[in-house]
C-alpha cells in the first residue's frame, strides 16, 4: 500500500507525462491488482483507486470494476469507498451503470437509512436510472412484497387495481418518513417522491400528523419538482396554526424561494390559501418588495411578481400550473374570500413595485424577462380576474410618463447603429401595442410597417382621443407607400375621411383602397385655382338659367290664363320659343360646367374628384331635361287652350303657373335643386382644392 501511495503521488504531478506516465500507470496497476478490496476501504489509499478510474483507460476501469463488483453495496455504505461507486456511475459504460443499479435492488431501504449511502442512492435515482429502474427503487419502500409488481409502474395504478394494498403501503412509508424528518435525507429528491406519494394517498389523520412534524421544514423540500408538490399538499391541508408555522419558516428565504424554479410554487400556494395576510406580508411580501430589483430580472422570480399583480393569470402560468394550483381551492381551512386576500397582498407590493417601474422603465420594458410585467401592472383587470387592482393615480401617471419619454425618443426606422426604437423591438413593441388598447395618449408611428399596425390597434381601441390624434397627424400621402394590406390600410383611410367629413371611397379602387397622385405628378397651384374658378362660374350660370326658365314659364302660364283666345295662341307661341331658348341655353351651360368641373377635379385630386365632376355634369343635364319638359308641357297646354273655350282651361293653366312659381311642380323642383347642388359642389371643390395643395406641398 505504501508503494501504491508513492506511485500515485508521482503520477498526479503535472510534470509526469508521456512514456514515463504510461510506465508508472502499469506499475501502479500491478500493485493494485488483487489488493483493490483492501485499498478501497482505507482513507489513505481509496483515492488511488479513484485516480485510476478517472484515467481514460478502458482496460484499467474494466479490471477494477470486475474485481470490486461484489462489493458494490458494501462500498456504497462506506464513507470512503462510496466515491468509487460514484465514479463508476459517472465514467463507467452503460452496462457498468446497470450493474451498479441492479446491485442496489433489495438493499434500497437499508441504504436509505445511512446518510452517506442515501446520497449515493439519490444520485443514482435522479441522474442515471431510467423510469423502470426508478420505480424499482421506489417500490422497495412500499414493502418487501411489492419489489416485483409485474406490469404496475406507479402507486396510482396500484391504488386503482389493488386498492386494498394502499393502507399497508402507507404504513410502510410512514415508518420510513418519520426517520427522514430529523435527518439530512429530508433534502433528497428520493425523499420528496416518497413524501408526495404518502401525502396523496394517506388518511386525513396521517396527513395531519406528518404536516405537524414537517411544518418548520417546508423550505427544505420545495426545491425539487416532487418536493414542491409535496409542499403544496402540506400548505393546502395544514390547519391555521400549522400554516402560520409554515409561513414563519420562510423568514429570510422568501427571495431565494421566489427565484427557485420549483420553490416559487410553495409561495403561490401560500398566497392562495393563507388568510393571515398580515403575517404573509411581513415575512414574504415585504422581503420581496425590498429586493425587487433582484427579483424582477430573474426568470423565475418575476413569476412571483406576476402572481401578486395578476393572480392565476393563465397567460403567464400556463394550463398545467393552473390545474395544479386549483387543487387547493377547496381546502377546508381558508375562510377569507380570494379577492380580499389577493388585494391585501397587492397593496403591500404596490408601492415598491410601481416606484421601481417608474424609475427603471426603460431597462424593465426592454428586458425580455421583465417586459410583460409592465403590461400586467398597467393593463385594466380582466372581468373574471380575482384581483381588482386599485393603483394610485400618481403611480400610474409616473409609469405612463416614463413610457412616453421612451416613446418620444428620436425615431429612426430600421436603425442598425443604435438601439432600436420601442416600436421596432420585439418584447417592447408587444407591450406597447397591448397598452395602446387601454390608453389613448400615445403618439403615432408610420415610418415602419409595425408602426402602421400600432396605429391600427389605436383606431380599433375605441378611444376618441387616439383616433383624433391619428387622423390629425397622418396624411393620405404618407400612407401611399405603406406595406399594409388593403384591409388594414382602409381602416386608416376611412378614419381620415371621417375626420375630414369627406365621403368614404369604396374598397378596391386601387391597390391601397384609394387614389393619390404619384410623386412625379406636380400639380401647379395657379392653373388649378383658375380652372376651379371657371368651373364655379359655369355651375352658377347653369343654375341661374334654370331658375329663370322656371320663373318665365310660370309667368307665361299666368298670361295665358288671363288673356283671350288670341292671346292664348300668341302666348303659346311665345312659350314654345322660350322653351327652345331654355333648352339650348341650359344644354350649353350644363355641358360647359360639367366639363370644367371634370377638368379641374382631374388636375387637382385625380380620379375621385373627376368622378364628382362627371356626376355634376349628369345632374345638370337632368335639370336641363326637366326644365325643357316643363316648357313643352306648357306649350302643349297653350295649344289646348287655343282649341278650347279658354275659361276653364285658363283657370287650369293659372293654377299650373302658380304651382310652377311656388316650386310645387316636379320639374320646377328640379330647377330649385340646381342652386342647392351648385352650392354643395362649390364647397366640395374648395375642399378638394385645399387638400390638393397640401398634397403637392407634402410631395
Amino acid at each position: 500500500m505504501k508503494e501504491a501511495k508513492l506511485l500515485w503521488e508521482t503520477l498526479r504531478s503535472s510534470k509526469c507525462k508521456g512514456a514515463e506516465k504510461e510506465e508508472l500507470l502499469n506499475k501502479l496497476m500491478n500493485v493494485v491488482s488483487g489488493n483493490a478490496k483492501e485499498i478501497i476501504f482505507s482513507h489513505s489509499t481509496s483515492r488511488v483507486i479513484q485516480f485510476l478510474v478517472t484515467q481514460k483507460k478502458e482496460t484499467i476501469r474494466n479490471e477494477l470494476f470486475e474485481e470490486l463488483t461484489p462489493e458494490i453495496v458494501r462500498m456504497a455504505k462506506s464513507k470512503y469507498a462510496k466515491f468509487f461507486v460514484a465514479k463508476m456511475l459517472k465514467y463507467g459504460s452503460k452496462h457498468q451503470r446497470d450493474l451498479v443499479l441492479n446491485a442496489f435492488q433489495g438493499h434500497c431501504v437499508n441504504l436509505f437509512k445511512i446518510s452517506t449511502a442515501a446520497q449515493l442512492l439519490d444520485t443514482a435515482f435522479n441522474e442515471y436510472a431510467n423510469a423502470a429502474q426508478r420505480f424499482s427503487i421506489i417500490s422497495e419502500f412500499y414493502g418487501p412484497e411489492y419489489h416485483e409488481l409485474g406490469n404496475l409502474s406507479s402507486l396510482k395504478q396500484i391504488a386503482q387495481k389493488q386498492p386494498e394494498k394502499v393502507v399497508p403501503i402507507m404504513q410502510n412509508l410512514e415508518n420510513v418518513l418519520e426517520n427522514c424528518v430529523i435527518k439530512e435525507t429530508l433534502k433528497l429528491s428520493l425523499t420528496h417522491r416518497l413524501l408526495l406519494d404518502y401525502l396523496t394517498y394517506c388518511s386525513k389523520d396521517q396527513k395531519s400528523s406528518i404536516i405537524e412534524s414537517m411544518r418548520t421544514n417546508i423550505p427544505e423540500i420545495c426545491h425539487t419538482r416532487d418536493g414542491s408538490r409535496a409542499a403544496l399538499e402540506c400548505i393546502w391541508n395544514a390547519s391555521v396554526k400549522d400554516r402560520k408555522a409554515i409561513v414563519k419558516s420562510f423568514k429570510g428565504l422568501a427571495v431565494k424561494s421566489a427565484m427557485d424554479e420549483f420553490a416559487r410554487r410553495a409561495l403561490f400556494g401560500i398566497f392562495d390559501v393563507v388568510d393571515d395576510t398580515v403575517l404573509v406580508n411581513k415575512i414574504i411580501t415585504e422581503e420581496i418588495g425590498n429586493n425587487i430589483a433582484e427579483v424582477v430580472y430573474d426568470k423565475f422570480g418575476v413569476w412571483v411578481l406576476h402572481y401578486l399583480v395578476h393572480p392565476r393569470d393563465g397567460r403567464v402560468l400556463g394550463k398545467g400550473m393552473m390545474e395544479i394550483l386549483s387543487q387547493g381551492d377547496s381546502n377546508e381551512y381558508s375562510q377569507k374570500p380570494p379577492s380580499e386576500r389577493y388585494t391585501e397582498l397587492f397593496n403591500c407590493i404596490r408601492t415598491p413595485l410601481y416606484t421601481f417601474l417608474a424609475a427603471n422603465m426603460k431597462e424593465v420594458i426592454t428586458n425580455k424577462i421583465s417586459s410583460v410585467l409592465v403590461l400586467d401592472a398597467l393593463e385594466p383587470d380582466a372581468p373574471l380576474s380575482p384581483l381588482k387592482k386599485v393603483i394610485d393615480e400618481s403611480d400610474k401617471q409616473a409609469c405612463f410618463a416614463a413610457i412616453a419619454q421612451i416613446v418620444g425618443e428620436e425615431f429612426i426606422p430600421n436603425n442598425i447603429e443604435g438601439e432600436p426604437h420601442i416600436i421596432e423591438s420585439g418584447c417592447q413593441r408587444f407591450v406597447f401595442r397591448k397598452l395602446l388598447q387601454c390608453d389613448a395618449n400615445q403618439e403615432d408611428f408610420i415610418g415602419v410597417n409595425s408602426g402602421c399596425f400600432a396605429l391600427v390597434d389605436m383606431l380599433r381601441s375605441g378611444s376618441s382621443k387616439a383616433r383624433t390624434a391619428i387622423t390629425n397627424a397622418v396624411s393620405l400621402t404618407s400612407l401611399k407607400n405603406s406595406t399594409l394590406v388593403p384591409e388594414e390600410l382602409q381602416i386608416l383611410h376611412d378614419a381620415k375621411m371621417s375626420a375630414n367629413n369627406q365621403p368614404q371611397i369604396e374598397k378596391g379602387q386601387s391597390s391601397h383602397g384609394f387614389c393619390l397622385p404619384t410623386p412625379e405628378e406636380e400639380v401647379p397651384s395657379a392653373p388649378v385655382q383658375s380652372t376651379n374658378q371657371h368651373a364655379n362660374e359655369k355651375i352658377g350660370e347653369a343654375g341661374q338659367n334654370a331658375k329663370d326658365a322656371a320663373s318665365n314659364l310660370g309667368a307665361a302660364a299666368s298670361n295665358i290664363a288671363e288673356g283671350s283666345k288670341d292671346k292664348v295662341v300668341a302666348g303659346a307661341e311665345a312659350v314654345g320659343e322660350k322653351a327652345a331658348e331654355v333648352r339650348e341655353g341650359i344644354a350649353n351651360a350644363a355641358a360647359s360646367a360639367g366639363e370644367a368641373v371634370a377638368n379641374a377635379a382631374t388636375n387637382a385630386v385625380g380620379d375621385v374628384a373627376a368622378n364628382a365632376g362627371q356626376a355634376v355634369a349628369t345632374a345638370a343635364t337632368n335639370v336641363k331635361d326637366g326644365v325643357v319638359n316643363a316648357g313643352a308641357a306648357v306649350a302643349e297646354g297653350a295649344k289646348d287652350v287655343a282649341k278650347g273655350t279658354g275659361n276653364v282651361v285658363g283657370k287650369g293653366l293659372e293654377s299650373a303657373g302658380q304651382a310652377i312659381q311656388s316650386n310645387e311642380h316636379p320639374e320646377a323642383k328640379l330647377a330649385a335643386k340646381v342652386e342647392e347642388k351648385t352650392d354643395e359642389i362649390r364647397q366640395k371643390t374648395e375642399e378638394w382644392k385645399e387638400e390638393s395643395k397640401a398634397a403637392v406641398k407634402s410631395e
